[in-house]
């Protein structure tokens, strides 16, 4: 298990954020939770605030520090999240290229409707 100064570290070392703005939010968290909390909690309330995306809190409960990679882009913060997905600041790594990633929840695949939305979604921003 990790301690929330790790998990601190990770998330600067995965330019998730700037050490003085972890160090800030973490000791808001301190003042606010429960002296049995523990550093799920402090994920969970991180992904709450939206400072941290879902993807990176799994992550670093998983004691992954970054960089985050998905095929070919370094996947840094989130920029917005929605049904249909949330979408990241990244760089392709080969071609150090910035892009916007869009990242689409797995369960999208099991239903037509969010599929069909999917689509007019894509149809539209083109």
């Amino acid at each position: 298990m990790s301690s929330a100064e790790q998990i601190r570290d990770w998330i600067v070392k995965s330019d998730l954020m700037t050490a003085e703005a972890a160090e800030e939010w973490i000791g808001t968290w301190r003042s606010l939770a429960a002296a049995s909390s523990g550093v799920d909690d402090l994920v969970a309330w991180l992904v709450a605030q939206d400072l941290l995306s879902e993807f990176h809190g799994e992550a670093l409960l998983a004691g992954q520090s970054g960089p985050y990679l998905v095929g070919p882009y370094r996947v840094f913060e989130k920029i917005a999240g929605g049904r249909l997905g949330t979408l990241f600041r990244a760089v392709h790594v080969e071609f150090n290229q910035p892009v916007s990633l869009k990242l689409f929840p797995s369960e999208l695949s099991d239903s037509p409707e969010k599929l069909a939305r999917l689509g007019r979604e894509a149809r539209v921003s083109v």
